[in-house]
């Protein structure tokens, strides 16, 4: 009946659901009941209750990764069509998961640290998020730090499509970027505020407390200038409060 089915309708392959009828059954009672007001805040709030899941279950500091979420959906908003051509939501929320998750791999081993959050984030279980969207997280996290994706790569080999790999390409360079200022056990960078021109990124931060030093947040960030200029041809400038 499958193979029949799939012949009439032309489709190669098909996704069987680890969910079933009874999960179904209980969706629809509630949707029906009024307990949900709509199927896809559903399916958003499980997305972002699965992925704070994998926070607690790998240990991960959960204030640490809401700063570096915050950052990077900073840069995102502030930076499309220059750093990323993101159309719509999907590139921000799979940036916010991979972001929440990114430094999961210090779990195994701090030494390549992104390489275990790939593992861990590809074999784990995230709900609401399909097979390709769960391995792009996986991949914009690996890629969020050291080397840049090459052709040999699993991780980049895994990826089915060259939109896909774009995508993972555009989000790890935010992550990258905003996990670069995220250098201390405490907060010290508040916000960051971005200008852009055709050739260059003017980024400036600005501090939790006006006496803060932000040098060393400022270096980190400006060591991504070459990685920046490789990726989209700008360059990047990073500047501090006045």
């Amino acid at each position: 009946i499958l193979q029949t089915a799939m012949k009439m309708l032309d489709v190669d392959e098909f996704v069987l659901s680890e969910r079933a009828l009874r999960e179904g059954l209980i969706v629809d009672w509630m949707l029906r009941q009024g307990l949900l007001k709509d199927r896809f805040s559903f399916q958003s709030s499980i997305r972002q209750r699965t992925v704070i899941h994998q926070v607690k279950r790998f240990g991960v500091n959960h204030r640490r990764a809401e700063r570096v979420a915050s950052h990077a959906l900073s840069l995102f908003d502030q930076t499309r069509g220059v750093l990323h051509h993101s159309v719509g939501e999907e590139g921000r929320d799979l940036l916010w998961a991979a972001a929440m998750l990114h430094s999961c791999g210090q779990h195994i081993n701090l030494s390549a640290y992104h390489k275990h959050s790939w593992y861990l984030i590809r074999h784990g279980e995230l709900l609401g998020y399909s097979e390709a969207e769960q391995l792009m997280i996986a991949a914009i996290a690996r890629y969020h730090r050291r080397s840049l994706p090459k052709k040999r790569h699993e991780e980049w080999q895994a990826l089915a499509t060259r939109n896909q790999r774009r995508i993972v390409a555009e989000m790890a360079l935010l992550l990258r970027l905003a996990a670069s200022i995220d250098r201390r056990p405490d907060p010290v960078v508040a916000s960051l505020k971005v200008a852009l021109s055709e050739d260059e990124v003017i980024c400036k931060l600005l501090a939790e407390d006006a006496e803060q030093n932000l040098s060393l947040e400022q270096w980190s960030l400006k060591s991504c200038a070459s990685v920046v200029r490789e990726n989209c041809g700008v360059d990047l400038k990073v500047v501090l409060e006045d």
